[in-house]
């Protein structure tokens, strides 16, 4: 599960607002790594070396209120029903997700919530699918109810005929968490879509139904209904191409004061984990310099290729995600000691 652990951290601040019933401070997640990136360049696994399995758990040192067990913590992956009918060239595609706090109360006013990117995906006949994409967003709590249904919403055109199959549509964050200005378990979220379609040649737009928000969902999809994950950013990394055998840094900024989190390398194409390890921030931490071994667990260096990076806190959530590419050649690597300014979601 994990290749090496440094040791617990000191219990982080309290959460100065209610707690709500369905959290666990301390439950088992199985964490199975989905893929974001596919990569041009994908280096094959050496015979013989081991591989970590694609399972986690939260650490027993842990005293934050995390979400009940599902494979991916705050993130989303929301089926509704698939139309059933065919949609022709030019008619318009519109797909609008919304959410709200459970539970509202006045202090809630203003926190931000930080959105990653989604697709919503809607499976095609005999194959494929219908997809729209739904760029990150950084959005703040404007009161009590759902948010705007022009907040989180984007419009296509069909260039072909599409038929439809019997699956499910759904929207889905893969596997990356919902984040927010909020300590752990203090803030709940709903969350719901919908698709709905325009006739090329005008008329009325024909709608989907409103995904339905629950606490509870059967694999793969995930629950509705979960506190975000407190907000972590990335300030600088490592320069790419990177040296195989070196080591590779992620500073981050946020929420990362007395916590801990596990950093990952793995595949791209499989999502197979490389590199497994917790690493543990001081009760004063304003950034956290976290770090990842561009190698094997036995020390080998790695091949050159492309890697992915995640950075999963003490809960599970995957909360940032970094590609890199490994170079075996030093003259083919980044400028030294100067870091990429890469943001996300900041």
């Amino acid at each position: 599960m994990v290749t090496s652990t440094s040791g617990a951290p000191r219990p982080p601040r309290e959460a100065s607002r209610r707690q709500l019933p369905f959290g666990l401070t301390v439950c088992a997640v199985i964490l199975l790594v989905g893929v974001l990136f596919v990569p041009s360049l994908i280096p094959a696994t050496p015979v013989g070396q081991p591989r970590l399995t694609l399972s986690a758990s939260i650490p027993p040192w842990n005293t934050w209120t995390c979400n009940p067990n599902n494979p991916s913590p705050a993130a989303l992956n929301i089926p509704v029903p698939n139309p059933m009918y065919p949609r022709y060239p030019k008619a318009s595609l519109t797909v609008t997700y919304e959410f709200k706090v459970v539970g509202y109360v006045k202090s809630d006013l203003g926190t931000t919530v930080y959105l990653p990117t989604t697709k919503a995906v809607l499976p095609t006949t005999p194959t494929g699918s219908l997809s729209l994409t739904l760029p990150a967003k950084n959005v703040t709590i404007a009161g009590n109810g759902w948010s705007s249904p022009t907040l989180l919403s984007e419009t296509t055109k069909l260039t072909s005929k599409e038929n439809f199959s019997a699956a499910s549509a759904y929207l889905t964050s893969s596997k990356y968490a919902v984040m927010a200005n909020a300590v752990s378990g203090s803030l709940t979220l709903e969350f719901r879509w919908h698709w709905s379609f325009v006739p090329a040649k005008g008329g009325a737009a024909q709608n989907g139904t409103w995904s339905v928000p629950s606490r509870n969902a059967t694999s793969p999809y995930l629950p509705s209904i979960f506190y975000p994950a407190p907000y972590v950013g990335i300030v600088s990394t490592t320069s790419s191409p990177a040296v195989a055998g070196t080591i590779f840094n992620v500073e981050l900024k946020g929420t990362v004061a007395n916590t801990s989190f596990r950093m990952v390398l793995e595949y791209p194409n499989n999502g197979t984990e490389i590199q497994s390890i917790w690493e543990n921030s001081s009760v004063r931490a304003t950034l956290f310099n976290a770090t990842v071994p561009l190698s094997y667990r036995n020390g080998a260096p790695l091949p050159a290729g492309n890697y992915l990076i995640h950075v999963h806190d003490i809960c599970e959530a995957i909360v940032q995600m970094h590609s890199v590419v490994v170079v075996t050649d030093d003259s083919l690597a980044g400028p030294g000691g100067v870091p990429s300014r890469t943001m996300v979601w900041a």
